[in-house]
């Protein structure tokens, strides 16, 4: 339907007519793939000599964010497996501590992706009472990985999006630096956005903001969520 030649031209006009500096225009996306897309149109459109905005995926985005405010201690990222493995290992002390798990690993995965993306923390689950039907142990579970995460200095792929949120959140200081670094904020594919990923956008760019710009494009029809 066009929607991201639509955001590549919108860009490059911000660049080639605003003369708008490429420093300040944050794009974001869900693949490399489409990232890598949206460099290669705006490269012929303007020119193979003019530096590029910053034009990411969320994840890659928030990684370069986070290692950037904190490069003495850089993220050690785990991947699928061996988040699985972790989380077994998690249910399995819960388990052992009393506490009677219904879900499959599998599933305790899932369902703390699907946490992690609501930027719910195991305290945040704790407070919401006691688990609903079908899902017992799960908050357990849930602590019990974080604080091996933790313990060991590990995050996982949702976890680069929740810090993040955190950080614009709880650092005033650190979210008016980004703010005034990424003045011009481009999200592609819109309708997909989780919760985690809208509120990383409505603190990057607020509503009512005078100091910058904010454009969306998405089709409803294609959503996933």
């Amino acid at each position: 339907t066009g929607k991201t030649h639509t955001l590549t031209c919108r860009i490059g006009r911000l660049m080639a007519v605003q003369q708008v500096d490429p420093q300040s225009i944050l794009a974001l996306t869900f693949t490399h793939k489409a990232a890598e897309e949206m460099r290669a149109r705006l490269q012929a459109m303007l020119g193979a000599d003019r530096p590029l905005p910053l034009i990411a995926t969320f994840h890659g985005w928030c990684l370069q964010l986070l290692q950037e405010s904190n490069p003495d201690k850089p993220l050690i990222i785990i991947d699928e497996d061996e988040q699985a493995a972790l989380i077994a290992e998690a249910a399995e002390f819960a388990a052992a501590s009393g506490t009677s798990i219904s879900l499959k690993p599998r599933d305790l995965q899932e369902r703390i992706m699907r946490a992690k993306q609501n930027l719910l923390t195991p305290a945040d689950r704790a407070a919401q009472g006691s688990d609903p039907p079908g899902d017992q142990g799960f908050g357990a579970a849930y602590r019990a990985y974080q604080q091996r995460l933790d313990r060991q200095g590990l995050a996982d792929f949702e976890d680069l999006i929740f810090k993040l949120v955190q950080r614009l959140e709880t650092d005033s200081e650190f979210l008016q630096a980004c703010r005034n670094r990424f003045r011009h904020v481009f999200v592609d594919e819109y309708q997909d956005l989780n919760h985690g990923q809208y509120r990383l956008i409505r603190a990057l760019a607020p509503p009512l903001s005078k100091s910058g710009s904010l454009c969306v494009i998405g089709d409803p029809d294609q959503s996933i969520y």
